[in-house]
């Protein structure tokens, strides 16, 4: 008869204890060799009863012999049941804890493919266990990192374990930072059959690790931006006070009454302002130039002529905070002068204000602005020169590093400014169209 060695055989074959199966056994055998000679002797009717009797003894023993060697081979039954009892649930445990773990766990054969991907492991790389099974594990990797995951898998074969971080390839293309822990697996003869690794995603960790050092880099940055200020604002202060000196030693010389020295300082404190006003609003970023003559212009308004036209044209320019103090100052001074003498002075008057940029190289650019005016009264060059002028010079020559210009055409006052600009961060190609339009008529 056959049996064969599992749990549903075992339990049906021992449904009867050993011990029943053991006495029943043993009974039967000594009746039967109790009994053998007369019984052989009452079956036969005749022969020699001894005869027979000593061959029912040995079928007894064979018997006895036959039962016993049942015990025991129901014995290994209910044994290797249990055992296969207990490796089921051993299996289903681990299976359970592999499962249900929080981290991926991947096993590879010696040739890197994978052989095992958990649930964890799968949802990690948005695939399903059985997509991934039979695939090389670096076709899962980011491949900006496969010489370092190659160099890892070589350490594996070696019979050594690490632990490192790397970037995974999900299917829809998002990289997925890990932990892995990782270990050779060994067999009983200590070669390396493949390997077993942990996989631990910290991609929220890397993210915010990532934010907070941009947090560290834009607060470090405005501490800079704050000591740079200060520093500017100190510089300026300093100049200010210092051209406010050279200012009131120069008109104090040339003044002809007091009146005239306060209306100078006046105008002079007022460009200052306007100055100090239009840096702070554009908190220190470059203005462009259009904006510093417009707001120039609009300290000229007042009782004066009605239909004077103001005409700007030119393209975007920014200027840097350190530089546009002085330019306002120059413009400052034209327009006074053209209030005073020039085509301010005089209904229809028309002041054209022009100017193109020539890039020198990546640090410096040139100024090229024209002013022109006509429709004034007839004029002519003063001598000595007026200190206007000689004001306009000295900044285009000392605050711009360039020069202005001029000329007294009868027509109307004509100057050329040329000055060096120092870099600002790069304008867009659609803010270098040209800039066009009259300012109000002033009234």
């Amino acid at each position: 008869m056959r049996f064969s060695a599992t749990p549903h055989n075992a339990s049906r074959w021992t449904r009867l204890t050993p011990a029943h199966l053991a006495l029943g056994y043993l009974l039967l055998g000594v009746i039967w060799i109790v009994t053998s000679d007369a019984a052989m002797s009452w079956i036969t009717g005749q022969g020699n009863p001894w005869v027979y009797g000593q061959i029912g003894k040995g079928v007894g023993f064979i018997v006895i012999t036959a039962g016993l060697l049942w015990l025991l081979l129901v014995r290994y039954m209910q044994a290797l049941a249990h055992s296969h009892n207990q490796l089921r649930e051993s299996e289903e445990r681990y299976r359970m804890i592999i499962e249900t773990a929080m981290e991926g766990i991947v096993i590879l054969n010696c040739s890197g493919e994978v052989t095992f991907a958990n649930t964890q492991m799968a949802h990690l790389l948005n695939y399903r266990p059985a997509d991934m099974l039979g695939r090389h594990v670096t076709e899962f990797v980011d491949p900006d990192v496969l010489p370092h995951v190659r160099a890892q898998l070589e350490r594996r074969w070696q019979g050594e374990a690490a632990q490192y971080e790397t970037r995974y390839m999900t299917q829809d293309g998002r990289r997925v930072w890990a932990i892995v822990t990782s270990q050779p697996i060994v067999d009983t003869h200590g070669e390396v059959t493949g390997a077993l690794a942990t996989v631990t995603d910290i991609t929220q960790r890397i993210a915010a690790e990532e934010k907070l050092r941009e947090s560290e880099q834009r607060y470090r940055d405005l501490a800079d931006s704050r000591k740079l200020l200060l520093n500017e604002l100190d510089h300026r202060v300093k100049n200010n006070l210092a051209g406010l000196h050279a200012l009131l030693s120069m008109y104090a010389r040339s003044a002809k009454t007091v009146d005239d020295f306060a209306e100078f300082m006046r105008q002079k404190l007022v460009a200052m302002t306007t100055v100090h006003e239009m840096i702070a609003a554009a908190n220190w970023e470059p203005i462009r130039l259009s904006d510093l003559i417009r707001h120039t212009s609009e300290q000229f308004r007042g009782p004066g002529p009605e239909d004077l036209t103001i005409s700007v044209d030119g393209p975007t320019v920014t200027i840097g905070p350190r530089q546009a103090g002085p330019l306002i100052m120059i413009l400052h001074e034209l327009f006074t002068n053209s209030r005073k003498h020039g085509a301010y002075s005089r209904s229809g008057g028309l002041i054209e204000i022009s100017w193109n940029l020539r890039e020198q190289d990546k640090q410096q650019r040139l100024l090229v602005l024209q002013w022109t005016e006509s429709g004034g009264p007839e004029i002519r060059e003063p001598n000595p020169a007026g200190l206007g002028l000689g004001l306009v010079q000295g900044f285009t020559q000392h605050e711009l590093n360039g020069r202005f210009v001029h000329e007294f055409k009868p027509d109307g006052f004509r100057g050329t400014l040329e000055g060096l600009l120092e870099a600002v961060p790069a304008e867009s190609a659609d803010k270098q169209s040209a800039e066009a339009g009259a300012a109000p008529r002033h009234r």
